[in-house]
């Protein structure tokens, strides 16, 4: 499925941050991102993943905890045209080697204990990948490996 922009989800946060930029879009805990925050976010997340070589239609494994950096991370996805694969960490390494190998994901962004999994996997090891949370605006990123799609940076705490 090649999704656009003006076809998903995306779209409405785009309506949202325009009629409501102020307004609460997500809270967790004493955190709080506003529409026009979100969006923003949303936005860099995208154009770094596409600056990076994600393109429509391809997919990417997300290991990060629920947590506004997930929802910043999958709408970015999102907005790309690309599909989230979520994947368990807890579940045993061999299972995720295999549903990997089901899913052929074109790369990978989770949060630093994920990325242990992804070495100590031979299989898994080719994948592009970022930590999650490695860039901030201006900033360079530590790739495990060339051209990887990158993640989003952290929203304000």
């Amino acid at each position: 499925m090649n999704a656009s922009p003006q076809h998903n989800i995306t779209a409405l946060l785009d309506e949202a941050a325009l009629r409501h930029p102020e307004r609460s879009a997500l809270v967790f805990g004493t955190k709080r991102l506003t529409f026009a925050a979100l969006h923003a976010h949303v936005a860099r997340c995208a154009r770094q993943l596409r600056e990076h070589g994600l393109q429509a239609g391809q997919r990417v494994i997300i290991m990060i905890p629920m947590s506004a950096e997930l929802y910043v991370t999958l709408l970015g996805v999102i907005r790309c045209g690309a599909a989230a694969v979520f994947v368990d960490p807890w579940i045993p390494m061999r299972q995720i080697a295999a549903f990997a190998a089901f899913a052929e994901p074109a790369g990978f962004i989770g949060v630093p204990k994920s990325h242990l999994l992804r070495l100590l996997q031979p299989r898994l090891r080719s994948w592009r990948s970022c930590r999650h949370g490695s860039l901030s605006p201006g900033s360079s990123a530590p790739w495990t490996s060339s051209r990887p799609p990158p993640c989003p940076p952290r929203p304000p705490r």
